[in-house]
């Protein structure tokens, strides 16, 4: 069951960061805010849901996931091999950042850690991406971490309410 639901979460996971590398390829540095807000931030929060299963196995879980996404973002176009590169190493860093506070936290109530967490991870995550995938452009680095932060909270925030009314639903079973 518990490889099964992790499965559930990997899914989202891989096409949220694969659809994000391959948007951002297309369109280039301006489409980063917002795929930051609709996608990156999602990832950033479900790595938060790796963690509330798999406790500290999530960093290797996090980066198999990692390695995944840019190799499948490489098979299916091969001009987006920087992209792909920008992306491993910018989710690795902000993974090992974010996976530390969300662990360090833990006594933090989910909707304080979950977000802030991926708010400090996003700035490392935005800076090391725009910097390797276009150059640096503090403009579209600082919009990106706006976006990054605000998603990662709607995020939280829808499954922080999915949580609740699953609480509900049980107690009324």
């Amino acid at each position: 069951m518990r490889a099964l639901k992790l499965g559930a979460l990997a899914l989202p996971y891989l096409v949220a960061v694969v659809g994000a590398n391959l948007i951002v390829k297309h369109y280039g540095a301006s489409s980063t805010p917002y795929v930051a807000f609709f996608l990156v931030a999602a990832a950033l929060i479900f790595r938060d849901q790796f963690a509330d299963m798999v406790g500290y196995q999530r960093v290797l879980i996090q980066l198999a996931l990692i390695a995944t996404g840019a190799l499948l973002t490489y098979l299916i176009n091969q001009d987006a091999a920087l992209i792909a590169k920008a992306s491993v190493i910018a989710f690795t860093a902000s993974e090992i950042i974010e996976g530390g506070l969300y662990i360090a936290w833990h006594k933090r109530p989910w909707m304080d850690r979950a977000p802030g967490s991926a708010a400090v991870a996003a700035a490392v995550d935005s800076v090391l991406f725009i910097s390797i995938a276009f150059g640096f452009t503090f403009s579209i680095a600082f919009a990106q971490w706006v976006a990054k932060v605000a998603g990662a909270w709607l995020w939280a925030r829808v499954i922080q309410e999915v949580r609740t009314r699953r609480a509900v639903l049980a107690r009324n079973a």
